[in-house]
């Protein structure tokens, strides 16, 4: 009987340390980043995460190198009742420690940033199921006190100032449509509206697809404009900068993009400057590029791409034909699982197929 009892109480034993240990227990994931090809240098970054499993605290080890140990900084995440991110707390040290409480994190906090009240970041939402942001105020008592958060508005574009939109397009033949006449419906576009702790305004335009149309950026009244143009595939085709509501011309004050049938971008123009072309195999890998530089010396040169069976890039370099590499001259070689790489013959193998 008395073997019974004893067995009975080491069992209730057992069991109690087992479960302290799983309150103690937290999950993690610890990242190491290697400083050296053997692997004794190296940097550790651990991610700790609740038990809905988001990331509520993140480690870095050793950031500080010291006498006797090295100091750990760690940063805290905290989330409201309804789960969204709330207060996101600025890096505090943590010794030797690989996990802080909370509560040390937030205790500690004020101390490390001059004795500030807020150390910490915090949103504040919209009372929508879309969980939209309303403001953001940084770190810091003084824009608390002051008011002077990052707000945020969601609006409807109409067709006045400052919520009216050109309507650009792309022709079938890749040419820009539409100019200062043509304008987007009332109620088409979603905008948002963001005004900064500096009171600096700005607008961003999106279309039914989810693409920015248009930023505008406001310097009092006046309109500081960058369009966006896609076509019917939804490539982007055009970006025109401010300075093309002024003067329109696209050769000075636009990004220029083209596509093949593939969807793959075959030519761009930057401002002010020659085109680029780019050439692709088989595989949608790109093979060669040639910029205006290269195309006006007297021999013409071109940027060629070599890479291995996974795809990965092997060498980079310049030859003066395409498809055979002739006059190669080598500017860059990763090196991944081997070198047997550099042996191989390079477009006549069935991988750099053009």
């Amino acid at each position: 009987m008395r073997m019974k009892r004893f067995s009975i109480f080491l069992l209730f034993l057992i069991v109690g340390c087992a479960l302290n240990a799983q309150d103690d227990y937290r999950n993690y994931v610890l990242s190491r980043t290697m400083l050296n090809g053997t692997g004794t240098s190296y940097l550790d970054n651990i991610t700790y995460y609740d038990g809905l499993g988001r990331p509520f605290q993140t480690v870095e080890k050793a950031v500080q190198s010291g006498l006797p140990v090295n100091k750990n900084l760690a940063t805290l995440q905290e989330y409201d009742a309804a789960g969204r991110e709330w207060n996101s707390w600025l890096p505090v040290f943590a010794g030797s420690s690989d996990y802080l409480a909370p509560a040390s994190i937030k205790s500690s906090a004020p101390g490390n940033y001059d004795n500030d009240s807020r150390p910490y970041s915090q949103p504040v939402y919209k009372a929508s199921p879309l969980n939209r942001l309303t403001a953001q105020y940084g770190p810091g008592a003084a824009w608390y006190n002051a008011e002077r958060p990052v707000k945020t508005e969601y609006l409807l574009n109409t067709n006045a100032s400052p919520l009216k939109c050109i309507k650009y397009g792309v022709s079938s033949t890749g040419g820009l449509t539409g100019n200062s006449t043509t304008f987007y419906t009332s109620g088409e576009l979603s905008v948002v509206k963001t005004t900064d702790e500096d009171l600096n305004v700005s607008y961003s335009f999106t279309d039914k697809q989810g693409r920015t149309v248009l930023t505008r950026q406001m310097n009092n009244s006046e309109e500081h404009d960058t369009y966006y143009i896609y076509n019917d595939k939804g490539n982007l085709c055009f970006v025109l900068q401010p300075k093309y509501q002024e003067s329109a011309d696209l050769g000075k004050y636009a990004f220029q993009y083209e596509y093949d049938a593939r969807g793959r971008c075959t030519k761009k123009i930057l401002p002010g400057a020659d085109f680029v072309e780019y050439t692709y195999n088989d595989a949608d890998q790109l093979v060669y590029s040639q910029d205006g530089n290269q195309r006006a010396q007297a021999t013409k040169k071109w940027t060629y791409y070599l890479y291995d069976k996974f795809g990965r890039l092997t060498e980079q370099g310049e030859c003066t034909n395409k498809g055979a590499t002739s006059s190669p001259v080598v500017y860059i070689h990763n090196y991944y699982d081997g070198y047997g790489f550099i042996n191989g013959t390079g477009f006549t193998d069935s991988n750099y197929k053009l």
